[in-house]
C-alpha cells in the first residue's frame, strides 16, 4: 500500500490476467492511484473471454473507462488503460 495516493499506476506482470486484475482493483477500490496502464499477458486461447474478465474485474473495482489496445509490436499482451476519480 502506498503512504498517500499516486497518480499513475502502471503494471507489467508476466501472471495469469485474472491474477493480475485482482491487485489493480483493489488499487481503485482503495483509492490509491487515479490513473492506470496495465500490460495484460494474453493466454494462447480464450483471449475475449478472459480479456471480457479482466474488464469487468477493473470496472467493478472502480476504474472508469477501461480502454483495450492490442499494440502493433506485441502481440500477445494488451495494453490496458483506465482512470478513476478522486
Amino acid at each position: 500500500a502506498p503512504s498517500e495516493p499516486v497518480d499513475w499506476l502502471l503494471c507489467d506482470m508476466a501472471w495469469r490476467p485474472p491474477e493480475v486484475a485482482q491487485p489493480l482493483a483493489k488499487w481503485a477500490k482503495r483509492n490509491w492511484a487515479r490513473q492506470l496502464v496495465a500490460n495484460i499477458k494474453l493466454p494462447m486461447t480464450k483471449k475475449l473471454e478472459i480479456l471480457t474478465r479482466v474488464r469487468e474485474t477493473l470496472t467493478e473495482g472502480g476504474w472508469q473507462d477501461v480502454r483495450a489496445r492490442q499494440l502493433y509490436h506485441d502481440r500477445d499482451e494488451i495494453t490496458l488503460s483506465a482512470w478513476r476519480t478522486a
